[in-house]
């Protein structure tokens, strides 16, 4: 069985190192900022992004934990065929028989649509 490794993030925190505010994002696109304005946190739980100013780089703060994910049996040395037979019947369906329906599109003849000539100039000798 394969497995892989990877911290999850339970809180994205930091601390000034000017004003010793301790700032959290909590979602992601949540972008938090010390009071001085010289760090800013962002992320949330999904990813974890600091920007700081002259005072100095953050004190990190973040709580976070590493988890082990356990990747199914199938890997590349099984054919993808046996791969979705198994998935369509763990979801109970049935592979469709019936030919999936289509409907004719006609174009015009000509586009209607002006060419683009660019910024072409023409010269004149003289």
């Amino acid at each position: 069985m394969n497995t892989i490794k990877r911290e999850k993030i339970i809180r994205n925190m930091a601390e000034c190192p000017g004003c010793h505010d301790v700032i959290e994002s909590l979602h992601r696109h949540d972008f938090k900022h010390c009071s001085c304005g010289n760090i800013s946190v962002d992320g949330g739980k999904e990813y974890t992004k600091r920007s700081w100013g002259k005072a100095g780089m953050p004190i990190e703060r973040s709580v976070v934990v590493e988890e082990e994910i356990v990747l199914p049996d199938y890997s590349i040395d099984v054919p993808f065929d046996k791969f979705r037979d198994d998935m369509l019947i763990q979801c109970k369906k049935e592979p469709s028989k019936k030919p999936i329906p289509s409907k004719h599109v006609s174009l015009p003849k000509k586009s209607t649509i002006p060419r683009r000539m660019g910024n072409r100039k023409t010269f004149k000798k003289s």
